[in-house]
């Protein structure tokens, strides 16, 4: 099999996600129609669910790169393709800049008065500009990193190696800042009142997990379609091994907000949770450790359990479902006040979303060798054999 012609998607299943890109489309068009901060509120949650796993597969090729680590040589080609959805991401991005006034508070008409010194910074013009450096940012390491990798394909060149590795390190100290100062842009600014220094690190433990759990998934899936045979159980038991560990991380950050902002009891912080410990929204904020945490660790606890599949592909779902909950709370109740509204609005705007993703990529993988052919470390990862 060859990578020009053969991808994760059959024709039919292509057919299909481009019928389900339209109508997530049309679903997000008629629902800024008739209600539109809940619209932009799903286009939110569901364009950073997947900005999140795009810009966390980036992060796990910088950090392999920095690592030297050649384990992952034989999949890498799996989250490389995952950033090939990031233009998508810049373009949802920008519209939901254009409607900031519809979802953001300090981009009403006279908010700067209610803001006070932070109107210098929650405003539409510099929040436009800085939206500009992050996305350029990103989709230039992007590129960068992936052209290197499929470069070496043709060239053999081993010094593509050395320049990936130098590259990584520029990406992970712009990404440090560039993510920091977008959580807080998109996310906890819809809420201009309250701020906390744990939340760039929140989001990140999130968007880490759920790229991990991302790979696993496409990874298996390709295995099942003939590719990456080279993967074997040691490869799935590292892959186990950084889902297991980055849901405790996700569930430390979790807790610890929570205790800290409870323990401190001061009204503008506790804000936070109480809106989102009332009524309905209770129940799925206390649903969050047992998805995210709880049943994971469960599943991934023993050894033997992260070498098998089917308990792989289970915690890995459930941690995708995890991170789309947990996205939703911190988006949905500012937006939607004292009680969630779920009906098909929710689920056809992400399904839209989660179907350019899985095109764009099948496009990425088909681009390039299904495993780097000319990889120093690519012998090392073939025969790898995990402790």
């Amino acid at each position: 099999m060859t990578a020009a012609h053969e991808g994760l998607l059959s024709a039919r299943q292509k057919d299909v996600l481009i019928r389900a890109a339209g109508v997530g489309l049309l679903a997000l068009a008629g629902g800024c129609y008739f209600a539109p901060a809940r619209a932009l509120g799903c286009l939110l949650v569901a364009n950073f669910f997947f900005v999140s796993i795009s810009l966390g597969a980036l992060v796990f090729i910088a950090a392999q790169n920095i690592s030297s680590a050649g384990w992952s040589v034989v999949f890498r080609r799996v989250p490389e393709a995952m950033t090939g959805y990031l233009p998508v991401g810049a373009a949802c991005s920008a519209v939901l800049l254009v409607s900031a006034r519809i979802l953001y508070p300090w981009a009403a008409p006279n908010a700067a008065a209610a803001l006070g010194t932070k109107a210098a910074y929650l405003n539409v013009w510099s929040a436009a500009m800085r939206a500009a450096v992050y996305w350029a940012v990103w989709l230039f390491f992007a590129r960068r990193l992936v052209s290197l990798s499929r470069g070496q394909d043709s060239s053999g060149a081993v010094a593509a190696t050395g320049r990936a590795k130098a590259l990584s390190v520029g990406f992970l100290l712009c990404f440090g800042v560039t993510f920091t100062l977008g959580s807080v842009d998109w996310l906890m600014s819809l809420e201009p009142k309250w701020d906390t220094t744990i939340y760039p690190w929140y989001v990140f433990a999130g968007a880490f997990e759920a790229a991990l759990a991302a790979i696993v998934v496409l990874v298996v899936a390709l295995r099942r379609r003939g590719f990456l045979t080279e993967v074997n159980e040691h490869h799935l038991h590292d892959l186990g091994k950084y889902l297991f560990a980055f849901s405790a991380f996700w569930a430390y950050l979790w807790f610890s907000q929570f205790l800290l902002i409870w323990y401190s009891n001061l009204p503008e912080e506790t804000t936070f949770f109480a809106r989102r410990l009332s009524g309905v929204w209770g129940w799925l904020f206390w649903l969050q450790p047992v998805v995210n945490f709880a049943i994971p660790f469960a599943l991934l606890l023993p050894a033997s359990r992260k070498r098998r599949t089917g308990f792989l592909l289970s915690a890995a779902a459930l941690l995708l479902m995890g991170h789309w909950l947990d996205l939703y709370i911190l988006v949905m109740p500012p937006v939607l006040g004292s009680k969630p509204a779920f009906g098909l609005l929710e689920p056809l705007v992400f399904a839209g979303l989660a179907a350019a993703f899985l095109l764009l990529f099948d496009r990425a993988f088909r681009g390039a060798r299904p495993v780097p052919a000319r990889d120093p470390y690519l012998e090392e990862s073939v025969h790898f054999q995990g402790v």
